[in-house]
Order: structure tokens, then C-alpha cells, then sequence
């Protein structure tokens, strides 16, 4: 299981690098390369009270937005339709 989850944060890491994944606060490299998304409102290794406005300033305008979701979707029905397509 270990085995697996790294070989998917390295792919994900070298979407990154080829530009075709784009990490958000939410969606980041380890988030989707474990899929499982990050719990809602918490900062790792910062503060277990501090929420994601205050820990990640300079993304103060993605906070509770629900662009986000909407974005998380379309990428979905967008693997999904390449998939159906092969």
C-alpha cells in the first residue's frame, strides 16, 4: 500500500512538472496522489486551531469559495470522458 501511494505522488509530482496538473490549497500533490482530500478548515504543521484564511494568506481569496468544487468536477467529467473515449 505504501509502495503504491508513493508511485502515485511521483506521477502526480511529474503531471506537475509537465504543467497538466495544476496544485491548489486543496488539491495538492500528496492530497490527489493519496486521494484522499485534505480534512476541510485544518493547516498541517502549523496549528491544529489555526484555519486555512489565517495559514495560507496569500490564497485568502479561495477561502470558502465554491469555485473550488465546481473546478473539481468539470476535471472529473474530463478524465472521465478521455477515459470513455479510449
Amino acid at each position: 500500500m505504501t509502495d503504491e501511494a508513493a508511485k502515485n505522488i511521483l506521477a502526480v509530482a511529474a503531471k506537475q512538472k509537465e504543467g497538466s496538473f495544476k496544485p491548489s490549497r486543496e488539491r495538492d500533490t500528496v492530497s490527489v496522489g493519496l486521494g484522499n482530500p485534505e480534512h476541510p478548515g485544518r493547516v498541517r504543521g502549523v496549528s491544529s486551531r489555526l484555519g486555512w484564511k489565517k495559514g495560507f494568506p496569500k490564497h485568502a481569496e479561495m477561502y470558502r469559495k465554491r469555485d473550488q468544487y465546481t473546478e473539481a468536477m468539470r476535471d472529473t467529467f474530463k478524465e472521465e470522458a478521455k477515459q470513455e473515449m479510449k
